[in-house]
Parts: C-alpha cells; sequence; structure tokens
C-alpha cells in the first residue's frame, strides 16, 4: 500500500481536484441562479426536519431541545437519537460565519462534494491506484447520483464522505504485510495505522446511524476474508484487531448517542417515538438492476426510457432508485462480480481486486430485497433502507474500474513508450462519467423556490409582527412528530414552515410523538373546534395557524368556524395556503 506524503505536489494535486469538483458542480446545479439564503427544496418534507435541525443549531447551540417547537413545552429530540455529530460540528464552525439557517445548510450542503473528492483521493491511493485514476475516480465517487438525489433532502446521507475511509480501513486489514515498518507491532500495522484507524472509526461512529452499521459490516466481513492470509498468525491477528475496531465503532456510536441514552434512563423508553418493523428491509431494500440501469432522467432519451419503463412496472420501488452507478461504476461492479466468479491471474493487484469484489459482493447480499439484511432486521430492526449500502458498493466497484484504468495504462505504456497517452483516455472516461452520472433534472427550480419562500417569508413576518413576544401558535392539523405521514397535499413537515421563518415565535408542531405535550395536543385536536378555541387560548396560545394542504377540502369547514366564532378576518399567505386567526384575550 502506498502512503500519501504531504508535498507540494500532493497538495496541488488534492487541491486542484477539489477546484475542479467545485467547476462541475457549478455547472451541474447551475449554481449562478442559486440563492444561499433559500433551501435548495420544498419546505414539506425531510429538508424541513434538516432545516430545523440547522436553525436549531445555530440559534441555540445544539438542536436537541428547542424551546420554539411543541408549545406549550419545547421540542426534544432525544428519542429520535439520529446522531450526526460530525456534521452538525461542521455546520457550527460554518455557523460562524452566517446566523442564517439556509446559507448554513447550503454551504455544508455544497461543501461535502469537495470534501467527498478529497476523502476519495485519499483512500483510492491508500489502495494504491494511481493519481491520474485516482483523480478521475474521485470525482465520479462524488458525482453519483446518490450525491444529488439524497440532497439535502437527506441531508446526512449526502454527507458521506466518511464512508471511503470505512473501505480503506477494512482493505487495510486484508493487506498481507506491514510495508516494511520496522514499528509493526504483533497485528502486522504500524502504530501510525493503528492510530489512524482508531480515529477513523471514531469519525465514522459520528456520522449517519446507517454508515455506522455499514461500516461495522464491512469491518466484520474484512475480519472474516482474514482468515484467507497465508500467515495463521497474522490471519487470527486481524480477526483480532477487527474486533477490536468493531468495538471502537460501537463505544464510539453509544458515546455520540449517550444524552439520549441518559434522557431515556431518566424518564423511560418512548415507544411511540421511533417505529422500525422488520417487513421494512424488503421494502428498502436495494435493487441490484437499478445499481446496474441508467440515472433516472438520463441525459440520453433512450436510456431515460429504459429507465422509466424499468420504474413504472417494476415492484418495490422506492428511494432505491438512487443507487445507480453510472457506466463506469457499473463496469467496476461487473468486473468485480466476473472477478469473484472466474478469478484472474495472480498478478500485483490480483489479491486487492479479490477483497474488492468479496466486500462488493458480501454489501450486495446484505443490501438486496430478501437478502442478509431481511434476517438482521428481525434482530436489530432500526435499520431499514439497506439500500443505502449502494454508495459503499459505489466505492468499491469505482475502485476496481480505476484499477482496470491503471493496468491499461501500463499496458500502453509497454507498448507504445508512451505513457502519456493514458491521458486522454482518463480525461474522456471522466467526462463520459459525469455526464452519464448527472442529469439537468438535478437543477433544482430556483425561481419557483425563490417565490413560495418570499410567500412564506411575508405571511409569518406579518404573524410575528402581531403577535405578543414569544407569543404560542397553535397549528391545524394535527401531525404527528418525527416520521409523521403528511396529509392530502401536505408534507410531513410541512407544519415546520411557520418555525423556519420566525424568530420569537412558538409554535404547536414538534413535540415529540408519545410524550406529554403531544398527547396533550391530540386529545385537544378530536374537540369540537368552539371547544377547541378554548382550551388553547387558556393553555396561553395567541392564534390559530391553519394549512390548507392539510384537509380535503382546503379547510373551509375550519376556516368558517373559527371565522364565525373569532369574528375577526384572518391573515392570508399571498399563495392562499396558509391562514392565521389571532386569538384575543
Amino acid at each position: 500500500m502506498l502512503g500519501v506524503k504531504i508535498t507540494w505536489k500532493t497538495i496541488g494535486i488534492f487541491s486542484g481536484s477539489a477546484l475542479v469538483c467545485v467547476f462541475l458542480l457549478v455547472w451541474i446545479l447551475q449554481l449562478w441562479r442559486m440563492d444561499l439564503s433559500i433551501p435548495m427544496g420544498p419546505l414539506d418534507k425531510d429538508l424541513s426536519f434538516h432545516s430545523m435541525v440547522v436553525k436549531g443549531l445555530v440559534e441555540n447551540g445544539w438542536p436537541l431541545r428547542n424551546p420554539l417547537l411543541g408549545a406549550p413545552g419545547a421540542s426534544e429530540l432525544y428519542d429520535f437519537p439520529e446522531a450526526s455529530n460530525l456534521d452538525l460540528a461542521l455546520m457550527k464552525l460554518i455557523a460562524l460565519g452566517s446566523r442564517d439557517y439556509a446559507t448554513v445548510l447550503n454551504v455544508f450542503y455544497l461543501a461535502t462534494f469537495p470534501l467527498t473528492v478529497m476523502t476519495s483521493l485519499y483512500a483510492f491511493r491508500q489502495l494504491g491506484i494511481s493519481y491520474p485514476s485516482a483523480v478521475v475516480g474521485s470525482l465520479l465517487y462524488t458525482f453519483l447520483p446518490y450525491h444529488f438525489l439524497r440532497g439535502e433532502l437527506h441531508l446526512t446521507l449526502a454527507s458521506y464522505y466518511v464512508v471511503p475511509f470505512a473501505v480503506m480501513i477494512a482493505i487495510w486489514l486484508l493487506h498481507p504485510k506491514a510495508e516494511g515498518d520496522s514499528k509493526a507491532n504483533l497485528h502486522g500495522w504500524p502504530v501510525s495505522k493503528m492510530i489512524a484507524s482508531i480515529v477513523i472509526c471514531l469519525l465514522i461512529a459520528s456520522s449517519s446511524v446507517y454508515y455506522v452499521f455499514f461500516c461495522a459490516f464491512v469491518i466484520f466481513i474484512a475480519g472474516l476474508l482474514a482468515l484467507r492470509l497465508e500467515d495463521r498468525r497474522l490471519a487470527r491477528a486481524r480477526m483480532v484487531l477487527a474486533a477490536c475496531l468493531l468495538q471502537v465503532l460501537v463505544c464510539g456510536y453509544l458515546l455520540n448517542v449517550s444524552p439520549s441514552l441518559l434522557y431515556i434512563a431518566q424518564h423511560g423508553r418512548n415507544l411511540m417515538a421511533v417505529e422500525r418493523y422488520p417487513n421494512e428491509a424488503q421494502i428498502w431494500g436495494l435493487k441490484i438492476a437499478t445499481l446496474l440501469l441508467p440515472i433516472p432522467h438520463h441525459r440520453l432519451p433512450l436510456f431515460a426510457a429504459i429507465r422509466h419503463s424499468y420504474d413504472n412496472a417494476a415492484p418495490l420501488t422506492n428511494e432505491n432508485v438512487d443507487a445507480s452507478l453510472g457506466l463506469v461504476g457499473a463496469f467496476g461492479f461487473l468486473l468485480l462480480l466476473a472477478i469473484l466468479i472466474f478469478g484472474i491471474p495472480r498478478g500485483r493487484d490480483y489479491a486487492l481486486l479479490r477483497n474488492l469484489a468479496s466486500l462488493s459482493i458480501a454489501s450486495a447480499l446484505l443490501g438486496t430485497i430478501g437478502g442478509l439484511g431481511s434476517l438482521v432486521s428481525h434482530v436489530f430492526p432500526l435499520i431499514r433502507s439497506y439500500n443505502r449500502i449502494s454508495i459503499y458498493i459505489g466505492f468499491l466497484s469505482l475502485a476496481a474500474a480505476m484499477i482496470a484504468l491503471d493496468g491499461v495504462g501500463a499496458w500502453a505504456a509497454r507498448r507504445s513508450g508512451r505513457p502519456w497517452l493514458v491521458y486522454p483516455v482518463l480525461f474522456a472516461v471522466l467526462l463520459v462519467g459525469v455526464w452519464d452520472e448527472t442529469s439537468p433534472s438535478y437543477v433544482p427550480d430556483y425561481a419557483a423556490l425563490r417565490v413560495e419562500y418570499a410567500s412564506d417569508a411575508g405571511f409569518f413576518r406579518r404573524i410575528e409582527e402581531s403577535s405578543p413576544a414569544h407569543g404560542m401558535i397553535f397549528q391545524l392539523p394535527y401531525l404527528r412528530f418525527p416520521e409523521g405521514h403528511g396529509y392530502v397535499r401536505m408534507g410531513p413537515y410541512g407544519l415546520l414552515r411557520g418555525y423556519l421563518h420566525s424568530r420569537t415565535l412558538r409554535w404547536s408542531f414538534g413535540a415529540m410523538n408519545g410524550r406529554g405535550v403531544d398527547t396533550w395536543q391530540g386529545d385537544v385536536v378530536k374537540k369540537p373546534v368552539a371547544e377547541l378555541v378554548k382550551v388553547v387560548r387558556a393553555a396561553g396560545f395567541s392564534g390559530i395557524y391553519v394549512d390548507r394542504y392539510g384537509y380535503v377540502d382546503g379547510g373551509k369547514k375550519e376556516i368558517a368556524t373559527l371565522s364565525e366564532l373569532l369574528r375577526s378576518a384572518p391573515f392570508h399567505s399571498p399563495d392562499g395556503r396558509l391562514v392565521y386567526f389571532p386569538l384575543s384575550k
């Protein structure tokens, strides 16, 4: 394995790769049209949840408790331990330059692209891939459809910059010798690599729970594959080392969710907060077909039609459509499959390719519908969306493709004596790969988002100006939080719009499902409207807010009844969706 020495050359390569990434990103997303102060999607689904988290981070120091949500109490996320503390820490640094939550959110998401380029470039180099091929591979990995289709909607999943390090550690475990380091310990590793692996496991433990779980899986598989090492003592030592790293990973994750564990120990477990069922692993599993098929809305009409036909006809088509590897990644995946089935002649990359193939197929077997994940889910149902392991498979597949490109380059150099001939090939692979992996459909409708955001901003500003300081607003219809189901045209987090556009108002939405305030709210909304008004007024609320998208009839009945009871003209948002009734004392 090759180390990455810090020289002016390596600094230039890493910096140049990041700059190329930024240039391509500007072109792909047409960022010159973007307003950094507006999130890159509609605020009804999970993007609102992540926006809420970032706003809470900026305004309250950390997002676990928010006094402006869950009125008349406060919103507490302890029962929902998605502890991506590494991402939160990076956003906290960005917040030093801006107090606007949308700006912090957007800058962080855009920064995950060059950050992923640099981590994957480093990991590819650790696998012994040449710099030119590693640069191409890192850019293709960064621009996988997964990055765009997850986007800010699934912000912590789009932040997959830690994944290359997880694969790197697994490959380290399978390397048969200690690179000639005289300071190698009994496990055949230099002390520096031991320390680096522990630090990396702690960083991964601070990321999305899915990446923690999948990292544990690839390390576990690597520990088993170590049995193939010819030195039996070394093989046993590597298995012990894999077990130790798994313990570091688990302990690191438990440390990250320790606030939730302490809260649950004090207040009791809330079984209603996060509901997971074993059969969901089948529904949200990986489809190997989607790894190999063209991306949705491909630039080439024929490919777009093929993908559209499959998605419309195939069952269980959901977020697993995000798993496409693109042409280059699909080639790498098929190459690894062929290596596992047919083998390859022994050579410089024989052991590496065989290990990549084993990890890739093991990951596919875990994630695929009806695969190992569906068995694991009966013991550990918290993980249900096994399709998300596709980003691990993507790195393994692109690593194989880049090793193949290195082989082509070496062959061309031997035949022609002109090693530079490989550069045009690499450039063509990069251009075709990025063109194939991306789509005009990834570009947000910036103009529509700007209009919608301005409409909401004006409406909620008027409410805040007319309400007492820290006034409480009761919101209709009632929605479960978190992971509730939206109603009619309103998404599960549509009621967060008010919080995202106000500074001091307190909103009823956001009370943790299964806790006291949520139970109280659920009882209140079952009452007749006249009694509901009396109860919320007595509780200190200064207004009632209605989202018409949450009703089949557009809330006509509720709005008419409230208008008659309160004898006051409500405020309407410019787009007519939102209605607000002030409550006089």
